[in-house]
């Protein structure tokens, strides 16, 4: 990754935020299945309204360790040299933090991994929270990789695929690919919001809570 695309990817970014409403509107439906659907609109009566700035309570899940999370996604953050704002934003729109979710498609736990994906970035079990993430922000630095270090491009190849960003050269057509990006950049903005507010966190564990998936990009 060159210096000049990574400052294109983070200025890119940056416009982003920039052009993204502080109090813009956000409807969410949770699926039968566990999986969770984003608009601008409510589609039908399930969708509840959510403000991305002020409401920043996830589903609540039993089996979802949140200490454990937020170190290993601290870990992870320094490692791979990530913003752990930005991995939040993403586990937030893939899953709203169910580790149990199941898209219609096959898409599996925090990050939502695809089959292939989970074996690609060697992860056995896609529904132990800590791996599933680790593999999810694995694969992601893999695609800033790719992208040459234009985050933008990263996340929409996060939910459309490398091939049709490149296909492309920017964000795909597609209307879903379109609002997962913004939904991200929205959380990844109130996250940083809400990090600013904050008293300073104390240092951040040297190890994560688990080993990393195998290997490394």
């Amino acid at each position: 990754m060159t210096l000049k695309a990574a400052i294109s990817g983070i200025v890119t970014l940056a416009l982003l935020l920039a052009a993204v409403p502080a109090s813009a509107e956000l409807y969410v439906w949770k699926a039968a299945d566990g999986s969770m659907h984003f608009s601008d609109k409510p589609r039908h009566q399930g969708y509840k309204k959510r403000e991305t700035e002020e409401d920043e309570a996830d589903f609540e899940s039993e089996d979802l360790d949140r200490v454990a999370l937020n170190q290993h996604i601290q870990y992870l953050s320094r490692r791979y040299s990530i913003d752990g704002n930005l991995i939040r934003a993403m586990i937030k729109v893939e899953s709203n933090f169910n580790p149990e979710a199941l898209s219609h498609k096959g898409a599996m736990g925090l990050m939502q991994l695809m089959p292939e994906t989970a074996k690609f970035v060697g992860v056995d079990d896609a529904y132990d929270p800590l791996q599933n993430v680790s593999g999810g922000v694995k694969y992601l630095h893999y695609l800033i990789r790719r992208t040459g270090g234009n985050l933008v491009h990263a996340i929409a190849s996060y939910n459309a695929g490398p091939n049709a960003v490149e296909r492309y050269n920017g964000v795909p057509p597609y209307k879903e690919t379109q609002n997962y990006v913004r939904k991200v950049v929205q959380y990844y903005r109130a996250y940083k919001k809400q990090q600013s507010e904050q008293p300073e966190a104390p240092a951040r564990p040297e190890r994560s809570p688990i080993s990393l998936v195998r290997s490394s990009f």
